[in-house]
């Protein structure tokens, strides 16, 4: 090889790194350039929340010795009227570890329509689920929750819950009567509370099933009658 083809040899390789530099060089400064706008997008978020956050505090502030009775008007003033509608479609829960499946009212428009809310929340704290219509949680403002509760319990008898029931309160009420609704009998009975909890209880063989809620709704018994244990 004559000394002008090393030459050209020799040009070509020192071309050639310094293009492969130039490349590495701005896919770095792109790279850099990328991550420069995430940061910058995410502390502009950080920056637009933090404001919506500090207005609703100067809002709250307004309202921090209002009654109980005026809670109402402030939740009205700060999150809108509470999207209570009917459901407009029927979901199927099914639970083999559970032994049981019925059926859940759901409407995507519940809440004061900052976000769909879920079919259902389970609260493993409580070994409960909560589904059905919305209802206001108070004295807090702009917060929900659904109507009806079912909560797993230990297999009981009837006698099992009078026993709870009569040293939980002394009421009436808290006499149980059976109830057949569907292709299940009901053991029914009410608790006092914030409200007169109206609670069907069926047993099964893995669990009890109580069903509660505040009101006695067709929503409700649509939901007790549709109750398979599996």
């Amino acid at each position: 090889m004559n000394l002008r083809s090393c030459l050209s040899t020799l040009i070509l390789v020192i071309m050639s790194c310094c293009l492969t530099g130039i490349a590495v060089y701005r896919w770095q400064v792109n790279h850099y350039e990328k991550e420069v706008m995430n940061v910058e997008q995410l502390r502009d978020e950080n920056i637009a929340l933090k404001r919506e956050v500090d207005e609703l505090e100067l809002q709250l502030e307004q309202y921090t010795d209002v009654d109980f009775a005026d809670m109402q008007a402030v939740r009205g003033a700060l999150c809108g009227p509470l999207n209570e509608d009917p459901s407009v479609s029927i979901l199927r829960y099914e639970n083999p570890e559970r032994g049981i499946a019925f059926d859940i009212p759901y409407n995507e428009n519940w809440g004061f329509g900052k976000r769909i809310p879920e079919p259902y929340v389970e609260r493993e704290q409580v070994n409960a689920l909560f589904f059905g219509s919305p209802t206001e949680v108070g004295p807090d403002p702009c917060r929900w929750m659904h109507s009806i509760q079912l909560t797993f319990l230990p297999v009981r008898s009837d006698e099992d819950i009078q026993s709870q029931l009569d040293a939980q309160q002394e009421s009436a009420q808290s006499s149980i009567t059976t109830q057949k609704i569907g292709e299940n009998t009901y053991s029914s009975y009410k608790l006092s509370g914030i409200c007169e909890l109206q609670n069907f209880e069926l047993r099964g063989e893995k669990f009890s099933y109580v069903f509660s809620s505040c009101d006695d709704s067709e929503a409700l018994r649509n939901v007790l009658e549709s109750v398979v244990l599996l």
